[in-house]
């Protein structure tokens, strides 16, 4: 069974987002605020994927695809095109 979080990416995350940055972006910000830094030490959005790592210094990782919706919010703010808050539920793995 996979639980599942709702990640709202809020202006907050937004202004504070780094472009560019698989670990500051958003997106990022949205998931490790929204529970997911209580359960693994890095976060990184890249491309279609989250990888969750447990200790920042292990190659051991766990990949998670990265909702439609969201691929497109990261596209579109490392274009530095216009952003707005949004929604989505992500597949917390076991």
């Amino acid at each position: 069974m996979v639980d599942k979080m709702l990640i709202k990416v809020t202006e907050d995350h937004i202004k504070a987002g780094v472009q560019n940055n698989a670990c500051e972006c958003p997106v990022a910000l949205a998931l490790a605020l929204g529970g997911l830094k209580d359960l693994y030490e890095l976060i990184e959005v890249q491309g279609l994927f989250v990888y969750l790592w447990d200790s920042a210094d292990r190659p051991e990782h766990v990949t998670v695809p990265l909702p439609r919706i969201a691929q497109d919010f990261v596209r579109d703010f490392d274009s530095s095109k216009d952003v707005s808050p949004f929604e989505f539920e992500f597949d917390v793995p076991e």
